[in-house]
């Protein structure tokens, strides 16, 4: 891990059922089909409320202390999020400066 401090972002997107502030792995796909990297994240809630199952457009908070995921996670970038298993997707809509 590098030095620097951790790297938040704001999203909007679709859930499964997870938490209000719950350890997910957030994958993307920038470098095409196949190739993905992964950066491990806390996600959490404005709200503190659980994350339903057709949440559509809720607002989430992902912080990752990974430093090249300031590359691939810029505006407009989609990613998903994983628990085991595949558990919903978004969209970033920003970087939160610390």
């Amino acid at each position: 891990m590098a030095s620097g401090g951790r790297r938040r972002y704001r999203a909007a997107r679709t859930w499964l059922r997870v938490g209000a502030d719950h350890r997910v792995v957030v994958r993307v796909h920038r470098l095409g089909p196949g190739l993905a990297h992964d950066y491990n994240a806390m996600i959490s809630t404005e709200d503190r409320e659980t994350l339903l199952p057709g949440d559509t457009r809720r607002i989430v908070t992902l912080t990752m202390a990974d430093e090249s995921a300031v590359g691939d996670l810029g505006p407009g970038e989609r990613f998903e999020l994983w628990v085991r298993r595949k558990i919903g997707h978004g969209v970033v809509s920003r970087r939160v400066l610390p």
